[in-house]
């Protein structure tokens, strides 16, 4: 199976726990693997992006058949690197085996669920990503470095083939009341899919700025959330045959001002609150909280045949968070 791969020239940014970096630039690979795609750009200064990998595998030799239902999925992975030294970042470096035995730990449970797609949260780069696509069978992946100074991003590993990828870094970002500019915590990534029947399924995945920033963690949250808003309205007015999800770890609870711009008007639909109370939880600190999100368009939503937290050992030895599973009828 063929392979493309490539990387971003980016710059450096806030990431879970710490502050903002100053610009890093990251260097493209050379070699015969290293053939490059355009990734898009999109959003207010999306000028200052360049030709990045567009991080696509080619699909199976086997044609699928067309699936009735398409299941998502969305999981922070804490902190899946590799055993290579990055020295533009501060990135964390573990043994190989270490890598190999966390790459399985993530694989049994990915592969448990058996999604169609993964929104991914925590994750270094696309060496990692695709050693976790080879072993739960997603063959598509997309993952756009960001401006995260210990190199953890976004990405997302799929079933479905990936039609296009669009950063939204380099985006001013203003809260509701004007203060800002502010920027991504990581990307806000758009993936876009091809559902079973032809039609687009559109990823938002996010990991919005850590609870830790307890300076102004509120309000760069909020300005995040308010963009990702901004992102799906135009994605669903654009094309309203479109189903939309904006996926990933919004570090904010249900009731925070940042989830209530998202959902508080109903056109975007928390689905987890099909979950019983005593398992609707994704993270636990002191006492167990809800920190990561599938919030389809509400004609989506209507169509979720079951909502799932999945909690238990295999799930804890893989991260220090819990995935969202959504399946929707097609």
């Amino acid at each position: 199976m063929r392979r493309l791969f490539g990387l971003l020239a980016s710059f450096g940014l806030f990431a879970c726990g710490g502050l903002d970096q100053p610009p890093v630039t990251i260097e493209p690979p050379a070699g015969e693997d290293a053939q490059t795609a355009i990734v898009e750009a999109a959003g207010p200064d999306a000028g200052a992006m360049v030709t990045v990998d567009a991080a696509l595998l080619t699909a199976p030799d086997a044609a699928t058949p067309p699936a009735t239902t398409v299941r998502v999925m969305t999981w922070n992975t804490e902190n899946f690197f590799d055993d290579v030294d990055d020295p533009k970042r501060e990135d964390t470096v573990v043994t190989t085996e270490e890598m190999d035995a966390k790459t399985a730990a993530l694989a049994k449970v990915i592969q448990a669920q058996d999604p169609d797609v993964v929104s991914l949260q925590e994750v270094e780069n696309e060496m990692v990503l695709q050693r976790l696509a080879a072993q739960t069978g997603l063959p598509f992946v997309a993952l756009v470095p960001s401006y995260d100074f210990r190199g953890i991003n976004v990405a997302v590993a799929s079933r479905l083939p990936i039609a296009r990828t669009v950063s939204h870094l380099g985006e001013k970002l203003y809260a509701p009341d004007g203060a800002g500019p502010y920027r991504w915590a990581r990307d806000c990534l758009e993936v876009h899919l091809t559902a079973p029947d032809g039609r687009e399924l559109v990823l938002l995945v996010n990991h919005q700025t850590s609870q830790l920033d307890t300076a102004a963690g509120d309000v760069k949250r909020q300005a995040q959330a308010n963009r990702a808003r901004s992102i799906a309205d135009s994605l669903r007015t654009d094309d309203p045959s479109r189903a939309v999800i904006i996926a990933g770890d919004l570090n904010d609870e249900p009731s925070a001002s940042s989830i209530g711009l998202l959902v508080s008007d109903g056109q975007w639909i928390d689905v987890a609150t099909d979950v019983p109370d005593a398992e609707r939880y994704t993270y636990v600190y002191n006492t167990p909280r809800r920190y990561d999100y599938l919030l389809p368009d509400a004609a989506t939503a209507a169509k979720r045949t079951s909502v799932t937290i999945v909690h238990g050992d295999e799930v804890e030895a893989a991260s220090d968070h819990s995935p969202v599973v959504a399946t929707f009828a097609w």
